[in-house]
């Protein structure tokens, strides 16, 4: 059982060292760059941290989601979240995010060390 989770530690925290190397792609309102709000072309589900202009340490939010692409363009259409919009996104798109349970704790995972401000307000609600 204590082999288990020390395997799982370590996978998160691989899974976020990755995710920190990923390049911060445009966030906006040319949406053909995202396959027709489908998944982006990502193989499997992801975990992604949305990024205002002057983000640098911690990002607005930070979510996962199977279909990114999709996912993308319905934020980009809410309008309860924080002004400005986002400018940025940061992404991870990996095998081991294909267990929804597993994808869900490494979220879980990411809000906690980097403690976005969209998280926080959303959950209140």
């Amino acid at each position: 059982m204590e082999e288990n989770v020390d395997a799982v530690c370590t996978d998160l925290k691989d899974l976020f060292k990755k995710l920190l190397k990923e390049k911060r792609r445009f966030y906006g309102e040319d949406w053909s760059d995202w396959k027709n709000k489908t998944t982006g072309g990502q193989k499997h589900p992801c975990v992604y941290l949305l990024w205002q202009k002057n983000e640098v340490n911690r990002p607005s939010y930070i979510g996962e989601t199977v279909g990114l692409g999709r996912r993308l363009y319905k934020h980009w259409n809410e309008e309860n979240w924080s002004k400005p919009k986002w400018q940025s996104v940061q992404y991870i798109s990996d095998s081991k995010l294909d267990d929804g349970e597993f994808r869900q704790l490494f979220e879980c995972f990411c809000i906690y060390i980097m403690n976005p401000k969209d998280n926080d307000i959303n959950r209140k609600k």
